[in-house]
């Protein structure tokens, strides 16, 4: 499959889900904990009058609310319907003058580089996957070599290769390709709980994705996303058993950032710092 083809499928897949998307986010209280957590280490690492590139953004959901802090956003992604949802959010918010938009797959950041040039921005982020949709890191790192400022740093939530709770849940319930469908590092994963449609999909481990990115950009920390507590797919946990939930996350606060845990995760929240 060419890049060109894989684009055009990722694309439709989040085109096609974005009426639905916030409402499935919303809706899920394994995402919405996960989303609490990274938009906590987003209001940490960025600061009011900064400007900060978001690679993949969705709906929106993170610029606007950097955008409330005065932080100030390019938000990009791939998905044009994604983006129409973003600009309704903002203009919604009155945040015109601190967020703006540009379609744009992370793969394709050294156009961006070549248009604004080097040294435009002072931090980026990427939530929930967008990285997972790219062939060859190399690219998205060198574009933000050349668009940060020495010392920026960058966010990343990204589809961890070996999830802990996933694999044990799938071995239980039988459904051995399931349990190991991340472990080849590429797949085809849903996009959406109420469409079929499949994207195609690389997940990364922590210490290849860190390796990834060097030497310009280094690992300053890292951690799990959820590692003990049930990860979006086993959503409705949370709502049958709130008391084991609670301490679950006692837990799972404790032994996030430590290792095996950070990377036995869903995902895993990585901060990194420009060189």
């Amino acid at each position: 499959m060419s890049e060109r083809t894989e684009y055009r499928e990722i694309g439709d897949g989040f085109d096609r889900s974005a009426p639905r998307y916030d409402r499935e986010m919303h809706d899920n209280p394994a995402m919405r904990a996960m989303r609490q957590v990274s938009l906590d280490t987003l209001t940490q690492v960025f600061s009011p009058g900064q400007r900060v590139l978001e690679i993949g953004c969705g709906t929106g959901e993170e610029a606007v609310a950097l955008g409330q802090r005065g932080v100030r956003v390019l938000a990009t992604d791939l998905s044009p319907v994604m983006l129409e949802v973003t600009q309704r959010k903002v203009a919604a918010a009155g945040l015109e003058h601190v967020v703006e938009t540009q379609r744009l797959a992370a793969g394709e950041l050294g156009l961006l580089a070549e248009e604004v040039g080097p040294g435009a921005f002072e931090g980026a982020y990427s939530s929930f996957g967008p990285l997972n949709g790219e062939t060859d890191l190399a690219r998205v790192r060198d574009a933000l070599a050349l668009l940060l400022l020495p010392q920026s740093r960058v966010v990343v939530s990204v589809m961890n290769r070996f999830c802990l709770f996933e694999t044990a849940w799938y071995l239980a319930h039988g459904r051995l390709r399931q349990a190991v469908r991340r472990w080849g590092g590429q797949t085809w994963a849903t996009v959406s709980s109420e469409l079929a449609l499949r994207v195609p999909t690389w997940y990364h481990t922590p210490h290849a994705f860190a390796r990834s990115m060097a030497p310009d950009l280094q690992r300053e920390s890292c951690r799990a996303l959820p590692w003990l507590l049930p990860p979006p797919f086993a959503g409705h946990l949370w709502t049958r058993f709130p008391r084991s939930m609670a301490r679950a996350a006692r837990w799972e606060e404790r032994l996030a950032s430590r290792w095996p845990f950070r990377a036995l995760g869903d995902h895993f929240l990585m901060v990194l710092r420009r060189t």
